[in-house]
């Protein structure tokens, strides 16, 4: 059976509460059946050999698509919730009428349970189901919420919409293009109010204006409306009102309008269409519910991805029932918030180091290892992962701050006539400034070796001269002294 079970907390909507009995199962042989992990499915077929692959699939998938539309809508239909496995295509396209002129359509779903076409479901994974899955039982949801008053345009366009999204989208997306492009865009009060299937894209987009430009709030406000206000469009005004912002200055609250009508929210829907087509197609409010991917880049340690991902996340889980869900994404926002900051300090430690300043580089690095060891888990334990990048940047600064002192220390023993000591620390800072790219200081490194070069060329060629002159006067000297040994000749006496 399906009908609505009202959470804790939540006002029930009147005609919730008087949902009808269950029709009973439909025809045909129903044998078996098997119950998910929490026993709110029940998944009946005739042979699980002919089914296995749909039943596998549903057990896997059927449960967390209910708890995702229990915490969006604030309620659950009652469980369990009858699935059908159905073989004879022509029973399930009695069952399914839309399905006739609609071949890739393999579900349906009403008070009675879901019904499932096996031989058009086949080859598809759980994933697909989940998300086909998702859009039924919102389209039931809301269906019971509004006492069955929501008009079928805007059931089917919430019943793609909370798919989240649709496979089909880009295509849907393609066809209102063209739509627009034929001006073909069809008046609310025809498009809403089919009995037959209106445009899928046309309704889709509809759902989308209304999430993106009043909240999923107040669109949840405009189903428990319609229990009271049976006719669709007088239940608008009630709930879509236009709110516009007081004088700048004025200390006045925020000042309502009468409410919205049809004919304004069509207008508004037709202005929002281009932008819609622009790209704001690619944002789906229902998509945001999940947050397993910004868990996965926070733990990988990629933080402004998972801001990315949380930022327009927090605004639509605060409006849903599940308000620990809401608690838990901000928590982890705001770890994705200092990760970021923490990762920007890392690329302006980088900017530093390609700039060759070696000291900011590493009072940045010390800023950035601060700024992750900040970020805490619910324990009070640093849980962050750094930029495998901050450890290099860090070497590569120590190296390049040593070259510079060698280079410092050798111009100032060069000036010292301290040649020897100084070409050996300028050679040594000439390489790692070389390998840095650091022009700069690879020139001054390279005048101190050249000036040390000379001056011991020139030491040495001083010194040769200095010793061939001692070598000459000794020799001059020794000459000397061996002619001063010489016997005198005198003449001989008579």
């Amino acid at each position: 059976m399906v009908a609505l079970s009202l959470l804790p907390g939540i006002a029930p909507p009147v005609a919730a509460m008087a949902a009808l009995a269950p029709l009973g199962a439909p025809p045909g042989q129903w044998n078996e059946n098997e119950a998910t992990t929490s026993n709110r499915f029940e998944i009946y077929f005739a042979r699980r050999d002919a089914v296995a692959p749909q039943v596998d699939a549903y057990k896997q998938v059927a449960d967390g698509a209910l708890d995702m539309m229990r915490d969006i809508f604030g309620t659950v239909l009652v469980t369990p919730v009858n699935i059908y496995l159905i073989t004879d295509d022509a029973q399930f396209i009695t069952l399914v009428p839309a399905a006739k002129d609609d071949p890739a359509r393999y579900s349906g779903i009403d008070r009675n349970g879901i019904y499932v076409s096996v031989s058009r479901s086949g080859g598809l994974k759980p994933a697909d189901f989940a998300r086909n899955l998702r859009g039924l039982l919102a389209r039931e949801t809301a269906a019971e919420m509004s006492g069955g008053n929501l008009p079928l345009g805007l059931l089917d366009g919430l019943e793609r919409y909370a798919q989240a999204p649709p496979a089909e989208l880009p295509a849907l997306v393609g066809t209102l293009q063209a739509e627009v492009g034929a001006d073909r865009l069809t008046s609310w009060n025809t498009l809403l109010n089919l009995t037959d299937a209106p445009s899928a894209p046309q309704t889709y987009s509809v759902v989308a204006f209304l999430l993106d430009t009043y909240g999923f709030r107040t669109f949840r406000a405009y189903l428990t409306k319609l229990n009271t206000t049976k006719d669709w469009r007088q239940a608008i005004p009630q709930v879509y009102t236009n709110t516009m912002a007081p004088p700048s200055g004025s200390g006045q609250p925020a000042a309502s309008q009468p409410g919205e009508t049809v004919t304004s929210l069509e207008v508004k829907w037709r202005a929002y269409v281009p932008q819609f087509l622009n790209g704001l197609w690619q944002q789906n409010q229902f998509a945001y519910y999940s947050t397993d991917e910004a868990t996965r880049a926070v733990a990988a340690g990629q933080y402004t991805q998972a801001v990315t991902l949380l930022t327009p996340a927090v605004p639509f889980l605060q409006q849903i029932s599940n308000t620990k869900r809401a608690m838990d994404a901000q928590a982890l926002l705001a770890k994705a918030r200092s990760g970021a900051a923490a990762e920007t300090t890392v690329r302006d430690a980088q900017q530093a180091l390609e700039g060759n300043d070696y000291d900011h580089t590493l009072s940045l690095v010390k800023q950035a290892q601060d700024e992750y060891n900040a970020i805490k888990d619910p324990n009070g334990m640093s849980n962050a992962k750094p930029s495998p990048l901050l450890a290099e940047y860090e070497t590569r600064a120590r190296r390049g701050k040593a070259a510079a002192a060698d280079l410092a220390a050798a111009e100032t023993a060069v000036s010292s006539w301290n040649v020897i000591l100084a070409r050996q620390k300028a050679n040594r800072a000439l390489g790692t400034l070389t390998e840095f790219g650091n022009a700069p200081l690879v020139d001054r490194a390279q005048a101190v070796v050249d000036r040390a070069n000379r001056e011991i060329r020139y030491t040495g060629l001083g010194t040769i001269g200095v010793g061939a002159l001692v070598l000459l006067i000794g020799l001059t000297i020794t000459s000397l002294r061996r002619g001063g040994r010489q016997p005198l000749a005198l003449p001989p006496i008579e």
